[in-house]
């Protein structure tokens, strides 16, 4: 049986208010519905991003959430939610421990996915 520590975890950082703290614990949710361990943090900046040993975070703002894959350049969101629909975030959670497992991601989603 696989141990929490076997399992790959997951980033999740959020601006520190009480709504994307909130977002940050629905991403969470998804993340850990899909077998994965996440990890909230909050950001000092937009820019701090913590990518885990996967390479890896999701970053959640006041107006989205997006997953950030260290691999892609300038900064690019590989997959962004822009919604105020808890469930868009716990999607979100979802498709990022599928993208590290590499299985394929939800195909009905609010969300935006660029391919690099």
């Amino acid at each position: 049986m696989e141990t929490e520590h076997e399992r790959p975890t997951i980033p999740v950082g959020c601006a520190g208010t009480e709504r994307t703290l909130d977002f940050a614990r629905e991403v969470a949710y998804g993340i850990e519905e899909e077998r994965c361990v996440s990890e909230i943090f909050v950001l000092s900046r937009a820019e701090d991003i913590r990518f885990g040993t996967l390479g890896v975070a999701v970053v959640v703002l006041p107006a989205s959430g997006s997953l950030h894959i260290a691999d892609l350049k300038d900064d690019t969101r590989y997959y962004t939610v822009e919604s105020a629909d808890p469930a868009q975030y716990r999607r979100l959670g979802k498709n990022t421990a599928k993208y590290v497992k590499n299985h394929h991601l939800d195909a009905d989603f609010d969300g935006r996915v660029v391919m690099k």
